[in-house]
């Protein structure tokens, strides 16, 4: 089967496979030249942290914190937490657990949640 010729480059393309010319343009952005590492926290800073709110304000932040629970679970091993109780308590559950039987297990999605919940 024979390649449509107007799918093919022209072989002074840019995309072509044999253009070896370097490219001149800066692909970054400025969000990628930071320097600073993406937050990270502790499964034990995030209870602290959300050990010191009320109830109500972490539901502004539950797909935050279930991200923050997922991770973290699954960086420890621990299952997660079936039950029929009101979502935002299992989940505040399942990080006081994880403080306990994991407290050193480090996530990226808890670092943006304990920051998030410090400003605001």
């Amino acid at each position: 089967m024979a390649l449509d010729p107007r799918l093919m480059l022209p072989d002074n393309s840019p995309m072509s496979p044999t253009h070896l010319e370097p490219i001149l343009h800066d692909w970054t952005t400025p969000d990628a030249l930071d320097d600073e590492a993406p937050s990270t926290a502790t499964a034990r800073e995030l209870a602290l942290t959300i050990g010191r709110l009320d109830l109500d304000d972490l539901r502004r932040h539950h797909l935050q914190l279930a991200l923050a629970v997922a991770e973290l679970s699954a960086g420890a091993g621990v299952p997660w937490p079936w039950t029929a109780d009101d979502p935002t308590v299992a989940l505040v559950r399942a990080v006081a657990k994880l403080s306990i039987v994991a407290p050193d297990v480090v996530g990226d999605a808890a670092g943006q949640l304990v920051d998030r919940l410090r400003v605001g």
